[in-house]
């Protein structure tokens, strides 16, 4: 919290409105500053433990998360801090939009590449899938958000995973 400010405000309730209202994490997510990002975290879980949650998985005028921003971003140890505290990886923004779709538009196979392997631990299963399949609210998967952002990278490692090869190919 800030201090000597008769309108102090915590920092997980602080806003940027020249930014759509996002938050310190949102910033220092976008800057791919770990160190920051582990403070805020970190004071958080001091200061105020029972918003973690929703501090994490706070979205901003478009329900852009710190965990999209990361993704768009390609930052593992920050995806990694921020799961490992939480982060919703199936929230969506105001248009339908999860964390692959945000990998294929920044053409970060890393961040694909993460999620590919974190689902298929904990499901072991097609259910892997649900995020790279998935369609945002005007129909596009990551896929074609791939190719629209010509996410070169990106495409190759999407369309040699196992779900775009045949029984044969597998």
């Amino acid at each position: 919290m800030l201090e000597n400010s008769e309108s102090a405000i915590p920092i997980w309730d602080y806003k940027s409105k020249e930014n759509q209202n996002s938050t310190v994490l949102h910033t220092s997510v976008f800057k791919k500053n770990l160190e920051i990002t582990k403070l805020l975290i970190d004071y958080c879980k001091k200061h105020n433990e029972k918003n973690l949650q929703s501090f994490i998985d706070s979205g901003n005028d478009q329900g852009v998360t710190a965990l999209h921003y990361a993704s768009f971003r390609g930052d593992i140890a920050i995806i990694n801090l921020l799961v490992e505290n939480g982060a919703d990886i199936y929230r969506k923004t105001e248009k339908g939009l999860n964390v692959i779709h945000y990998c294929a538009q920044g053409n970060k196979p890393s961040s694909l590449m993460y999620f590919y392997f974190k689902l298929k631990e904990k499901f072991n299963s097609d259910n892997q899938y649900s995020l790279i399949t998935e369609k945002d609210f005007g129909g596009s998967t990551p896929l074609h958000w791939a190719v629209y952002s010509v996410a070169e990278d990106l495409l190759l490692y999407l369309i040699n995973l196992d779900i775009f090869k045949t029984e044969n190919e597998r």
